[in-house]
């Protein structure tokens, strides 16, 4: 943890690129897993259990694409990073 509240976020070409990377590698997962994550989606619609399992799996996800169409917010990504937000 100390690790990430002491770096440095200021090369935005390189938070490009690791935003695109993850990205990708995401790309790749979902692709790969696919029926494991619709039966997933599904089962947090009528289960409790399911509902737990599910939680919070595609949020990262989202906010990776989010970034990496949209370049305009990667300037901003350091600041961010910077206050803990």
């Amino acid at each position: 943890m100390k690790l990430s509240h002491d770096a440095q976020y200021t090369d935005v070409t390189r938070l490009t690129e690791l935003v695109q990377e993850s990205k990708a590698i995401w790309d790749n997962e979902a692709f790969r897993r696919g029926n494991t994550i619709v039966s997933q989606r599904v089962m947090a619609k009528v289960s409790k259990v399911g509902k737990f399992r599910d939680d919070g799996n595609l949020g990262y996800y989202q906010k990776i694409s989010e970034l990496a169409t949209n370049p305009v917010a990667l300037p901003l990504l350091p600041e961010k990073l910077a206050d803990g937000s």
